[in-house]
C-alpha cells in the first residue's frame, strides 16, 4: 500500500507542479495599473555626501503613460534619468527617455509614454544627500519576478510525471503480490 500513498503524493506534484507552470505564463502577462513611491536616498557613492539611486519597473506596454514624481527636495539638488532598462538590471540599453540635471522643486512631474513593452529604470543623483520622495503611476505587472521560476515548475512535472509512472507499476506489483499471496494461502487451507 506504500506505493499507492507515493502515487497519489506524485500525482499531487504533476497538478501542483502543472498550476505552477502554467501560472509562470500567465500571470507575468497580467498588467494593473501600480503606483510605485519610495523615498531617498539609498546609497553614498563612496565617502562623499553625493548618492546615486537606482530603481527598476517591470516591462510597460508601448503607448502606456508613465507619471512620474518627484517631490519633498531641495531644488537644485536631484538630477533625475529615467531609461530602457536591462531585464534583470537597472543597466541602461538605450538613451535616456528623461534625463534632468538640475531638477528645480519643489516639486517634479513629468508624464512619458512608453516606447516599447519593455522594463525601464530610473536613476535619482542627490547632492549633499538630499532627501526626496518618488511616486511612480503606470499599468504593469505584480509578477514579473515570476518568470524566473519556470525551471522549477517544469521540474516539478517531470518529477511528478516520472514518480507516477514508477509508482503506478509499483503499485500494480503489490496488487499481483497481494493477488498472489491470498491465493497461495487459501490453497493452504
Amino acid at each position: 500500500m506504500r506505493a499507492k500513498l507515493f502515487l497519489n503524493i506524485s500525482v499531487f506534484i504533476l497538478i501542483v507542479g502543472a498550476l505552477f507552470t502554467v501560472s509562470v505564463f500567465v500571470l507575468p502577462s497580467v498588467r494593473t495599473p501600480q503606483t510605485f513611491t519610495t523615498f531617498g536616498p539609498n546609497t553614498a557613492y563612496g565617502n562623499s555626501t553625493y548618492t546615486i539611486s537606482g530603481y527598476f519597473l517591470p516591462p510597460i506596454a508601448s503607448g502606456t503613460q508613465i507619471s512620474l514624481t518627484l517631490s519633498d527636495f531641495t531644488p537644485n539638488s536631484i538630477s533625475l534619468s529615467f531609461f530602457p532598462s536591462d531585464p534583470n538590471s537597472v543597466a541602461p540599453i538605450g538613451p535616456p527617455l528623461i534625463y534632468d540635471s538640475n531638477v528645480a522643486g519643489p516639486i517634479f512631474h513629468v508624464v512619458v509614454v512608453s516606447t516599447g513593452d519593455q522594463p525601464y529604470g530610473i536613476y535619482i543623483s542627490s547632492l549633499n544627500r538630499t532627501r526626496y520622495t518618488l511616486a511612480v503611476s503606470s499599468t504593469w505587472t505584480l509578477f514579473y519576478p515570476l518568470r524566473g521560476y519556470l525551471p522549477v515548475g517544469f521540474f516539478l512535472v517531470l518529477l511528478g510525471v516520472v514518480g507516477a509512472a514508477h509508482f503506478s507499476q509499483s503499485k500494480k506489483r503489490e496488487e499481483e503480490y497481494d493477488r498472489v499471496m491470498k491465493e497461495v494461502r487459501s490453497r493452504k487451507d
